[in-house]
């Protein structure tokens, strides 16, 4: 049985109250020498009075943690539809014109910047889809652009409403409603100006 431990000096002066209790090293391993049949077992923590701060976890000795590699294969499908009844995404091989549909969560939040006729990667693994993802740069419209904020020396940014809902924070000043700008997926940060 291996434990590890991690300390942290306590350089406080104040006094310790009565009711804290002491334990001390040699009685923290004592408790741990039976065999735990988990890899590893719950995290503990003890501190000693006036001195140092114990976290450990149990590991047992000589585990092997099994691994095996897939192979997955990336596709590029095109966004055709969102099926109103499963609230699927129904995508289309180009190639082939057969049609895929994938949940929605496999996109994450990045769902808000799909956009008709989009290429998506797609992952399949035993032919079923196992992710899903939009380009990282988007183009997309400005709805609604605010006032920048005024009396900075800086840079002067505003948020913007682009056409699919989102709202985007620091946008240069000089973006108007109308304009089409591209944006991060990843993050849903402005880059540049389309």
């Amino acid at each position: 049985m291996r434990v590890f431990f991690l300390l942290s000096k306590r350089f406080s002066a104040a006094p310790n109250p009565v009711s804290f209790t002491r334990r001390t090293f040699t009685s923290c391993t004592r408790g741990m020498i039976e065999f735990q049949p988990s890899i590893l077992v719950s995290p503990w923590s003890v501190t000693q009075l006036r001195c140092a701060r114990f976290t450990g976890s149990d590991v047992k000795t000589g585990n092997i943690i099994e691994r095996r590699e897939i192979h997955v294969q990336d596709m590029t499908l095109t966004y055709s539809y969102t099926d109103d009844e499963t609230g699927n995404i129904v995508l289309m091989d180009p190639e082939t014109y057969s049609q895929l549909e994938i949940p929605k969560h496999f996109f994450g939040k990045s769902i808000v910047y799909l956009q008709d006729d989009m290429n998506v990667k797609v992952q399949m693994y035993d032919e079923r889809p196992v992710s899903a993802s939009v380009p990282s740069r988007v183009t997309c419209k400005v709805a609604e652009a605010s006032d920048a904020v005024k009396g900075s020396r800086g840079p002067r940014y505003k948020k913007v409403l682009l056409d699919n809902g989102e709202t985007v924070d620091e946008v240069p000043a000089h973006i108007v409603a109308g304009d089409e700008i591209i944006i991060d997926t990843t993050k849903g940060h402005y880059i540049s100006k389309a």
